[in-house]
């Protein structure tokens, strides 16, 4: 998730383009959506390891803005049997991980 994360901020940066991530209802994958044309950008699905799931997501969609800052701020939580963790991104666009 963190590496997917980072590509988004990347991207944004480097194309000049606004991105968002969408988490769907299970938990289970995580998509890269064009904000000005609202279709999944090019292959960017991230389909999470058997037995992890995105637990908690932000209320609204995470959007990598130009400059790399991100609306709105927020973390996920993954969680499998063995544990844990929790990706926060903050305003700025940083991106750290924190076991739980």
């Amino acid at each position: 998730m963190e590496t997917t994360l980072q590509w988004g901020r990347f991207h944004s940066i480097s194309a000049n383009a606004s991105l968002m991530l969408e988490v769907n209802a299970e938990g289970t994958v995580a998509a890269w959506r064009d904000t000005e044309a609202g279709s999944v950008y090019g292959e960017r699905v991230h389909h999470m390891p058997r037995g992890v799931r995105i637990v908690s997501a932000p209320s609204k969609p995470l959007r990598f803005f130009p400059r790399g800052n991100a609306a709105p701020a927020g973390s996920y939580v993954l969680s499998n049997g063995a544990g844990s963790f929790r990706v926060v991104v903050s305003p700025a666009g940083r991106i750290r991980v924190e076991k739980l």
